[in-house]
């Protein structure tokens, strides 16, 4: 496990990317860990929203920055 997690964490590194651990089980065939692994962005430009209060404006980022 130790090998295959230097392994991503190297990788991870070399593609310019977050790993961060999940959760850690145990299954009869061993331990089972989960990851997230996030491409960084650099972000170069800021955008300004504006709008009345329950006009969707959190909800219109959510969707565009996280799908």
């Amino acid at each position: 496990m130790a090998a295959a997690v230097a392994t991503v964490t190297s990788l991870c590194e070399q593609a310019g990317a977050d790993l961060v651990s999940l959760r850690t089980r145990s299954e009869a065939a061993g331990q089972v860990r989960d990851f997230l692994i996030r491409r960084r962005v650099e972000w170069s430009k800021k955008v300004a929203v504006v709008g009345n209060v329950d006009a969707g404006k959190s909800t219109l980022l959510g969707v565009l920055t996280h799908g």
